[in-house]
């Protein structure tokens, strides 16, 4: 309650200024892979699944990603909003026999395999510090995330899927440092959690050069790690990766 009072104070102080309004528009491409592992039960039953690792049992590839993102400040107020739709699949021969959603999957048969990690953010910052060279913001938000995952027996012919999705209340902070003329480094780090047991960590830092007024160039390097441990279900996925992408301010 007392840290909500304060960023609403933090709010109403940057919105006392005569900055005008301000729109970008960010999009970029996220070099992704993912690792971990997850434990997928059928109806919360004790012993209907086992823990598949993403890289050695399934053999999920990294892949490019892309994300759509877009900000509205005013002063140093800022509201934005970010849709990041991750995709993983992958082709492999189980080394030993497997269960999915109360689904058998025996040794030795191919398993093709599709993991989906759509995450949408909302995120509403205030700019705490600010000087000639640096600025740091603080805020609260929250994350929206869905996991749709799939397993493809390819010899026995079975298949089953798992979908669910977590709304997660969030805390952010973010950084920029302008070391040289037109360019900047950039950190943006939010938590987000219910409870122990379903939580996301995001981590994106990225140098930035700004080519005019209105396009900016970034390149850098983003982490997130979902967890997620409720009755039976357990896992926890890491996506790591290299980012590349623009920002148009109109």
């Amino acid at each position: 309650m007392r840290t909500a009072s304060i960023l609403a104070l933090l709010l109403l102080a940057a919105c006392v200024t005569d900055e005008p309004l301000g729109v970008s528009i960010r999009a970029r491409d996220f070099s992704a892979a993912a690792a971990g592992d997850v434990t997928i039960t059928r109806g919360g039953t004790p012993g209907s699944g086992t823990r598949l690792e993403l890289i050695d049992d399934l053999d999920l590839e990294g892949r490019d990603q892309g994300e759509l993102a877009a900000d509205v400040a005013f002063g140093g107020v800022r509201l934005g909003a970010a849709w990041l739709p991750l995709v993983f699949d992958g082709k492999e021969r189980l080394d030993q026999t497997e269960l999915f959603h109360g689904t058998t999957y025996p040794a030795g048969n191919r398993v093709e395999s599709d993991l989906q990690l759509t995450t949408w953010k909302l995120r509403l910052d205030a700019r705490v510090h600010e000087d000639h060279d640096s600025e740091l913001r603080l805020g609260v938000g929250a994350y929206w995330w869905t996991l749709d995952m799939r397993l493809n027996d390819l010899d026995a012919q079975i298949s089953d899927e798992r979908r669910f999705s977590r709304l997660l209340p969030a805390i952010s902070a973010s950084g920029s440092w302008r070391f040289a003329p037109g360019w900047s480094a950039d950190v943006d780090a939010a938590f987000a959690s219910i409870d122990q047991g379903r939580r996301l960590w995001d981590l994106d830092a990225s140098a930035r050069y700004r080519i005019d007024r209105w396009v900016t160039l970034a390149l850098g390097l983003r982490f997130l790690r979902y967890e997620l441990n409720e009755d039976t279900n357990d896992g926890t996925i890491d996506v790591l990766g290299p980012t590349l992408g623009f920002e148009f301010r109109l």
